[in-house]
């Protein structure tokens, strides 16, 4: 059992405290593009070769499925937030991860990230100390500690199983330690003290 998660932690600080702890605009961009069915580079200013993070894009314009990469499993590696489908391999998605942004592939076919005069949002989230972490297991059906590099408290905790069709399970530290949200689902929360195991996040 192959599993992706999705990290953030209780507060950002902007680096108040610290004069080398980088600014918000140094791990987050939400920037609007329009495709060119050709290669394209996304120049965002955040540096996802060097730190590592995620990317996640919606089409504005047209009804296409959102496209999740993430430096943890690979340029190459995509899933649907919108869908329990699992991990496909998509070449013509994002073909790197750059010092100031991403760049992306020849997205002719499919559409999700790149369809010429289609228009875009991609949310961009760089790794970082109590902002954003996202790391990869092997489950093995017992209660255990994932590790993170957040350095204090998770805030929010998103999960999928990449090899076969499941749910996006969510924890947010707002709601009680059993209960848990669906992402692809209108459904409210449910209870599960499983998921969890019934247990607040930690450092």
């Amino acid at each position: 059992m192959l599993h992706d998660i999705i990290m953030s932690a209780t507060s950002y600080n902007n680096g108040s405290n610290s004069s080398s702890a980088p600014t918000s605009d140094e791990v987050f961009s939400s920037y609007p593009y329009t495709g060119n069915s050709t290669a394209n580079n996304i120049i965002n200013g955040i540096d996802l070769s060097s730190h590592g993070g995620m990317v996640w894009i919606k089409s504005r314009s047209n009804a296409l499925s959102s496209a999740v990469f993430d430096t943890a499993r690979g340029v190459t590696k995509r899933l649907k937030s919108d869908s329990i489908n699992a991990e496909q391999t998509y070449s013509a998605g994002i073909s790197s991860f750059n010092s100031d942004g991403f760049s992306l592939g020849v997205d002719n076919v499919i559409g999700d990230v790149n369809t010429i005069a289609t228009t875009y949002s991609a949310w961009t989230f760089r790794k970082a100390a109590k902002f954003f972490d996202v790391v990869t297991w092997t489950g093995n059906a017992t209660n255990r500690i994932i590790p993170h590099s957040l350095g204090q408290e998770v805030g929010m905790i998103i999960v999928k199983r990449m090899e076969i069709s499941s749910d996006w399970i969510v924890y947010h530290r707002s709601m009680a330690n059993n209960n848990y949200l669906v992402l692809s689902s209108t459904t409210g929360k449910g209870t599960d003290a499983s998921f969890w195991n019934a247990t607040r996040s930690e450092e």
